[in-house]
């Protein structure tokens, strides 16, 4: 048996609540020069919420120990 629906009018939609992220809060942080290593995969959130900060990245993959794995890049702050 299917379950009857029934059209609701004038409902408003709630507001979402944004919780603050870590990069939300760390990005901002950095100065020009700084600079941090991370795994590949965090990388792809790193550069969106830098995006969404208007800050200006540029990395490189790591190659001293211990992270020279070839799955961590060191990320810096360039404007």
């Amino acid at each position: 048996m299917m379950e009857e629906l029934k059209i609701e009018k004038n409902i408003p939609i709630p507001l979402i609540k944004r919780k603050k992220t870590f990069l939300n809060e760390f990005l901002p942080k950095l100065e020009v020069g700084d600079s941090f290593v991370v795994s590949i995969d965090k990388y792809a959130n790193i550069t969106k919420a830098s995006n969404k900060h208007g800050i200006k990245l540029t990395s490189r993959t790591v190659t001293e120990p211990p992270h020279d794995k070839g799955d961590f890049v060191r990320v810096w702050r360039i404007e």
